[in-house]
């Protein structure tokens, strides 16, 4: 029995975590956590640095994380939990993280991906959820580039900073001979 559990209901499907960690104590502690899906454990044996005074999201923070991953081509959506699976070095050294990403299907399949720093970029999904359950940035290919522009970025930004750069310019120039010849 656990002394915790948060359980989300995905289109019929139970998802709960729990942990053992008993009261609202502000010192943080080290624990599993039990993962369920429809009543199958998929916990791993990777121990969580659990925020006890929490009772959300901000639990597991760092470690874990729900997703809802909605594909808008497709019009389809699954759930995603991320967890953390690494040591709980604090601060974690890049090259030794790693994650577990279990994707639970509206039909109620789970199907699990584990992946390393190294591995984070490809499918880029893995990056972006990696950051939901890592307390520091994490990037696609490197840790420079945290999200991919879109076409508008290269295109406008050099011509509209230009652009209000000029115009600036010129109302500074109008408000100095408008200054001068006031007086």
């Amino acid at each position: 029995m656990s002394a915790y559990a948060n359980k989300t209901d995905f289109h019929g499907n139970r998802i709960a975590f729990s942990d053992s960690i008993v009261g609202r104590d502000e010192e943080w502690k080290n624990d599993n956590v039990r993962i369920t899906v429809n009543g199958v454990d998929y916990s791993h044996s990777a121990d969580v640095v659990i925020r006890p005074n929490y009772r959300d999201s901000n639990r597991y923070h760092g470690y874990l994380a729900l997703i809802e991953l909605v594909d808008k081509k497709e019009g389809t959506s699954r759930m995603a939990v991320i967890q953390r699976i690494d040591s709980l070095e604090s601060p974690p050294q890049m090259e030794k993280l790693r994650w577990r990403l279990l994707f639970v299907s509206i039909d109620g399949t789970v199907e699990e991906e584990i992946f390393s720093y190294k591995d984070r970029g490809s499918p880029l999904y893995r990056a972006r959820l990696a950051n939901f359950a890592t307390p520091i940035a994490v990037g696609f290919r490197s840790d420079v580039l945290y999200f991919w522009p879109t076409i508008f970025y290269p295109l406008f930004y050099p011509y509209i900073t230009a652009l209000f750069g000029f115009l600036f310019l010129l109302m500074g120039f109008i408000l100095c001979i408008r200054a001068k010849g006031l007086t």
